[in-house]
């Protein structure tokens, strides 16, 4: 009998510890106040904060170090790297950067001005933009040593989010929606039917899939490079949306209340909110290899392991070992089809579909992807039936195979 009593005590202490760790835990980072953006480079995570500066943590989260030499701003409003080349945008003194993992910063104003609010940076090579509060876009072609003002065609100079995809820009504004650039910035055009003229808090990028979070309606999807947009909130707990981030497919929306999590493109959403204050304000997401981090307005960072949400993980035993392309499922379909893949080790994983010219019709992912196993959905609405390719590349590694569409 006390055998027995011992056994069910130490079943139950099992149970209570995995479901403790099956949740949010807050970090140790000593900020305190909003931490508005992240950036991360390999296993650094930098952390951008309302009057605390940068912060930076080199073991997933676990301990946080305040590095602001150089920086006199301590409000920072954007985050981007490009391999070493760390910038830092802040709310009244320009843009700083850092070539040596943030132990020291320079301001970069040579045709920037350093009293620019820079609320929004993306990172493409050399070639840095960034969105500014109420002076439109800037460009930098050689890593922010010198600056072009590039608003041929934006009507709100307010920026308040900046993505890339491939060749593609989009700007979100304060009130105006989105703008598009098909041409590194040389000309802008508005590109927001079916949204409302309303602030851009956040845009996402996950293939042909565009994604924008936004103040008070919540998330909108367009499949067609911004052409068109459709509000995806079934199930989205919160319409304020401030921050977005991808892994894989599945895609995480921080809120007023929290954080959401959709696995198959916004048809619907589940709030994923274990362990976190109830009506949480969440400013900021990113995720690693590893982990998921979040950065809230008064209660710091916090962490949770990506396999809880998406099941995939580094040190997961069942790991594919390999790089495999699948054959889509069904073949021949019609309008969709699924396309299952392989990733074995950390690679910038890119997967396209061909018609029989070799022109690229649709590109499904193009995104640096951890170690594991994959699903991309393809729609095939606004082709003609016919015979396409799907290539997949990943590091070395690249496969093609073809599928049918027929309607």
């Amino acid at each position: 009998m006390k055998y027995l009593v011992v056994f069910i005590l130490f079943s139950f202490l099992i149970s209570c510890n995995s479901f403790l760790q099956a949740q949010w835990v807050k970090t140790n980072c000593p900020y305190k106040k909003a931490i508005y953006c992240f950036s991360i480079n390999g296993t650094d995570i930098f952390a951008g904060t309302y009057q605390g500066g940068v912060f930076l943590s080199t073991n997933y989260g676990t301990n946080w170090d305040q590095i602001n030499n150089g920086i006199t701003d301590s409000v920072i409003r954007s985050l981007a790297n490009n391999g070493s080349n760390i910038f830092a945008g802040s709310s009244n003194n320009g843009l700083f950067l850092s070539t040596n993992n943030g132990t020291n910063w320079k301001a970069l104003s040579n045709g920037l001005s350093g009293d620019y609010i820079i609320y929004s940076l993306a990172v493409k090579g050399t070639d840095v933009f960034a969105g500014t509060w109420g002076n439109g876009i800037q460009l930098s072609t050689n890593n922010g040593l010198s600056w072009i003002t590039i608003n041929n065609g934006l009507t709100e100079k307010f920026i308040s989010a900046l993505a890339l995809s491939e060749n593609n820009i989009f700007a979100g504004t304060s009130d105006s929606g989105v703008f598009l650039s098909t041409n590194f910035g040389a000309n802008w055009t508005k590109a927001d039917n079916g949204l409302p003229n309303i602030r851009i808090s956040a845009i996402a990028v996950s293939g042909n899939n565009i994604f924008v979070g936004t103040e008070g309606y919540g998330v909108f999807r367009s499949t067609d490079n911004g052409t068109n947009w459709v509000d995806i909130n079934n199930g989205l707990s919160n319409a304020m949306v401030e921050a977005l981030t991808i892994s894989g497919s599945n895609i995480f929306a921080g809120t007023y209340g929290g954080v959401c999590l959709t696995t198959n493109y916004g048809t619907t959403w589940i709030p994923v909110n274990d362990g976190l204050y109830e009506n949480i304000y969440i400013w900021s997401l990113a995720v690693d290899g590893s982990y998921i981090y979040l950065g809230t307005d008064t209660t710091g960072i916090w962490r949770r392991p990506l396999s809880e949400l998406v099941g995939i993980t580094k040190e997961n035993a069942e790991l594919p070992k390999q790089f495999v392309l699948s054959q889509n499922y069904p073949n021949p379909f019609n309008p969709s089809t699924v396309i299952n893949y392989h990733v074995s080790a950390n690679s910038h994983v890119t997967l396209k579909i061909y018609n029989l010219l070799g022109v690229v019709v649709r590109t499904l992912v193009d995104e640096r992807q951890s170690p594991g196993n994959y699903s991309s959905p393809f729609e095939a609405k606004d082709l003609p039936s016919g015979i396409y390719f799907y290539k997949l590349e990943a590091g070395q590694f690249t496969q093609v195979k073809k599928m049918i569409l027929v309607k």
